[in-house]
């Protein structure tokens, strides 16, 4: 199976209204960012094909007790959309898109559609972070 982790300081992303996590102005474009230069990172450190095929998606939040976090789905929702493929913007007139070209290719696969296997856990921790979790739910032939 191929699989990919990162791990990011802070809170996710997490979607809150029906404007794009990549459009400019987004409240929370900052953990946007923040997701999209660890997958650069960690794609520059390892290569990792975009699957094409059915993928699983797994988050875990570490988060102090005393912090109340988003809804599990807002952070799902944000997330899911922020690894797909970010080509299609490019043609979208609808939606301004401010970030630099290098991180709009931090893709893992090419359509939210592809997720059949979400998970989501909460850990307490003193501070927040997370992991994000993405697999191939296809059978390696080798």
């Amino acid at each position: 199976m191929t699989d990919i982790t990162v791990d990011v300081a802070g809170f996710p992303p997490a979607k809150s209204d029906a404007l794009s996590m990549l459009a400019a102005g987004h409240t929370h474009a900052v953990r946007v960012k923040q997701l999209l230069l660890a997958v650069q990172q960690k794609l520059a450190d390892a290569p990792f094909p975009m699957l094409d095929g059915p993928v699983g998606l797994e988050i875990t939040l570490f988060a102090p007790e005393d912090r109340d976090p988003w809804l599990p789905a807002n952070y799902v929702g944000a997330i899911s959309e922020i690894l797909q493929a970010k080509g299609h913007l490019k043609n979208q007139q609808r939606i301004r898109v401010e970030l630099p070209e290098p991180l709009l290719s931090a893709n893992l696969y090419r359509y939210e559609r592809q997720l059949y296997d979400i998970r989501f856990r909460q850990m307490v921790a003193s501070a927040p972070h997370y992991q994000v979790r993405v697999w191939s739910l296809v059978e390696d032939p080798s």
